[in-house]
């Protein structure tokens, strides 16, 4: 249990602001020293905490990763964590309950290079285009499975030296994918902003994503995340895809299949544009894709 409104240490209250099961309440160590400089890592993963998340901990400004997933918090995430600007690695909120905007302060975390989940929760209102300052970012940006709303900001586009895991599927989403997103030229693997369930529903699919060349697994969007447009025949510029070509379930307005889509010879396996509307013959060309061994 962590008040709030402490300046100088952590103390265990009966009026909790974060419950913990009794056990903790005896464990004082487990808590930080507010401006510690020693304390350097927050891991509080899966631990069974509910209540809310102090704002306090915005003062811990030495840590250089913080943890709190898989927790049951309610409430909103501080706008105080943007103050924890020596982060690194490791800025996990993931499955933890939280709700309400995602704080444009956390824009500030302009030195976070991997593991950025906010997945999983019951965030909403637009994604803040400060988020567009993690230009150092190489690996997983998680928003998956929020209640997050409007377009995506064309500032994610800044986001040049992201390699892996860039998940935004199953949220509220709408308008056109921005272009911008074509300049995420370091993605190989897991492109993903699904729709399921009626969740984002993008007007288009932007040429720009035939740019995303090093991409070699993972390239997803589906599931009515696409509505009244075409596949870009700048989609066959994604040669290098070795599994898992996914753009199933939309509706590409009786459009035609691109020949192009022929050129993506490296697939052995996923290849999804079924229940799409599309109209015209199947091009000869899908028969150039002769490493499918599955779906």
């Amino acid at each position: 249990a962590l008040s709030s409104g402490v300046t100088t240490e952590w103390q265990v209250t009966t009026d909790n602001s974060i419950g913990t099961s009794c056990s903790y309440l005896y464990d004082l160590k487990r808590f930080p020293v507010l401006g510690d400089d020693s304390t350097t890592s927050i891991d509080y993963g899966n631990q069974g905490l509910t209540g809310t998340l102090p704002t306090e901990f915005g003062l811990l400004t030495k840590v250089s990763q913080f943890k709190v997933q898989s927790n049951s918090f309610s409430g909103a995430i501080p706008s105080e964590l943007g103050n924890l600007v020596n982060i690194v690695n490791q800025f996990n909120l993931a499955t933890s309950g939280f709700s309400s905007a995602i704080p444009s302060e956390l824009g500030q975390l302009v030195d976070l290079t991997n593991d950025m989940y906010m997945s999983g929760n019951s965030l909403s209102d637009p994604i803040p285009t400060q988020l567009g300052n993690w230009v150092k970012l190489t690996a997983y940006f998680r928003l998956e499975s929020n209640k997050l709303t409007s377009a995506i900001p064309t500032e994610l586009g800044k986001l040049a030296n992201i390699g892996q895991n860039f998940w935004l599927e199953s949220n509220k989403l709408t308008s056109a994918i921005p272009t911008e997103l074509g300049g995420l030229g370091e993605m190989t693997e897991n492109f993903q902003l699904n729709g399921q369930n009626g969740a984002n529903t993008f007007s288009s699919l932007p040429t720009e994503l035939g740019s995303l060349t090093k991409m070699a697994t993972g390239f997803q969007i589906e599931h009515g995340a696409i509505v009244s447009s075409s596949i870009p025949t700048e989609m066959g510029r994604l040669s290098g895809l070795g599994e898992s070509f996914r753009l199933g379930m939309n509706d590409f307005a009786l459009s035609p299949i691109p020949s192009e889509l022929g050129q993506l010879v490296s697939l052995s396996r996923t290849f999804y544009i079924f229940d799409n509307g599309l109209s015209s013959t199947i091009p000869t060309q899908l028969g150039n894709l002769v490493n499918m061994t599955y779906d």
